[in-house]
Parts: C-alpha cells; sequence; structure tokens
C-alpha cells in the first residue's frame, strides 16, 4: 500500500464491521491505514501480516483489530488517538511484535496485546518518552531486543509477563496477578515497584539474575475480602 486505505461505516443508525484480510504474504504499508467512524461504528479488523515503511502510518481515529502472525512496526508510526485502543492479537504460537523506539507511537491512546506473544524491541524503549499506553492485561507478553525503560513519570503493569532485557525502572511498575519474571543481567529500581494482590489472584515477582534498588518496594492486597499473597523471589543476586 503505498496510498490511502480507510476503513469506515457511514451508515448512522446501524453498526457495521469492516474487515481486510490478507492469506499470504505480507501487507507492506508505505502509505496509510486509518480507521475511523463517520456513522454508528462497529469493529474494524485487519487479519493480515504488516510490515511498516518509514513513510507507513497506521492512523487508528476509532478502535482497531490487528491480527496476525508477525507484525514489523520498527519503521512508521501508529498513531492511536486519545480514548481509542488498538488491540494487537497473536495469531498461533510464536506471534511476535517488533516495535521501534518510542517516536513512533506518538499518539494518546493505547495498544493493547491479545495472547501470548513476543515483543522485540528494536530500539532502546523509554516507556515515559510516550503518551501511548502499552496494555499488557489480557496477553502474555516476553520482552526481547533492546534495552526497556520506565522513565520518572513512566508506569507499566504486569500480569504474567516476562521481561528478558535489560531493564531500568525509574517510574513505576506494578505486579498485579500471576507470575511475572524479570530476566535482565543489569536491573536497577530507584522508582517504585508495587507487587500487588488483587480480585484475580496472587502476584509474584521472579528475578532471575538479582538487582540494586534505591527507591520503593511495596507488598500490599488490594483485595478486603479474600487473602492474597505477595511474593517477590531473587535468584542469583
Amino acid at each position: 500500500n503505498t496510498g490511502l486505505i480507510t476503513f469506515d461505516n457511514t451508515n448512522a443508525s446501524s453498526s457495521r464491521s469492516v474487515t481486510l484480510t490478507v492469506t499470504n504474504g505480507t501487507l507492506v504499508n508505505d502509505g496509510t491505514l486509518h480507521t475511523m467512524r463517520s456513522g454508528a461504528g462497529g469493529n474494524q479488523q485487519i487479519n493480515a501480516q504488516i510490515q511498516q515503511t518509514a513513510n507507513g502510518v497506521i492512523d487508528v481515529d476509532h478502535s482497531a483489530d490487528i491480527r496476525g502472525f508477525m507484525q514489523d512496526f520498527q519503521l512508521g508510526s501508529i498513531d492511536v488517538a486519545a480514548g481509542e485502543i488498538l488491540q494487537l492479537e497473536a495469531n498461533g504460537t510464536g506471534s511476535t511484535v517488533t516495535l521501534g523506539g518510542p517516536s513512533t507511537l506518538p499518539g494518546d491512546g493505547s495498544i493493547r496485546f491479545s495472547g501470548t506473544q513476543v515483543v522485540n524491541l528494536a530500539e532502546p524503549f523509554d516507556v515515559a518518552a510516550t503518551e501511548t499506553t502499552l496494555d499488557l492485561s489480557i496477553a502474555t507478553v516476553t520482552f526481547t531486543g533492546a534495552d526497556l525503560t520506565i522513565g520518572s513519570g513512566g508506569s507499566m503493569i504486569l500480569s504474567a509477563d516476562h521481561l528478558n532485557v535489560e531493564f531500568t525502572n525509574d517510574g513505576h511498575l506494578r505486579v498485579e496477578q500471576n507470575t511475572s519474571t524479570v530476566n535482565s543481567a543489569v536491573f536497577a529500581n530507584s522508582g517504585m515497584i508495587d507487587i500487588i494482590g488483587n480480585a484475580t489472584t496472587h502476584a509474584t515477582l521472579i528475578v532471575e539474575n538479582g538487582f540494586t534498588s534505591t527507591g520503593t518496594i511495596r507488598f500490599d492486597n488490594e483485595l478486603a475480602s479474600n487473602t492474597r499473597n505477595q511474593t517477590l523471589t531473587v535468584n542469583n543476586g
């Protein structure tokens, strides 16, 4: 695609679904994929492996889903408008999303991961350097690749997720439920780490290679009616 593909439902009274499916090959986006809502809205879905070029833009003005096995977003930009969600859905074992640096995510909305996925960071990524929220709440995500930082003022929630990257927390890391791991040769915390039991289950954080902390680590059970365990396990420290 070197032009403009717009997803829209102009019907003012009825919801209509819009779907683009590429069954073989890769959708190379050198233009713009634009989701919008001028009528009653409806589900907007792209079933394809997408490779962004430096000119490629995914402009999300209406929440949409992209489902594919390999997604390459290290170039171009994904601009999700405030209040909207771009859901990236896994399509089978080994599904991988490659992200570029924070400058490739200029929007104020959310990117929500779904299913079991690998998120490969092609460049060092500072969560605080983008207004786009990375939502891992309904996924099991393993981060690989370049360094990951939660900068001052930034935040990330883990729930059964794995950070297999060099990791620094200067902001707010919250472990809400299930077991998450940090497998970083050098892990430093100068911000806040919350390990929180909630209505769903217990919360565990495993740090595989030790870490240094000059910040705050807090254990808490937010559920008034049930006992929840909060566990921090440090290996090889």
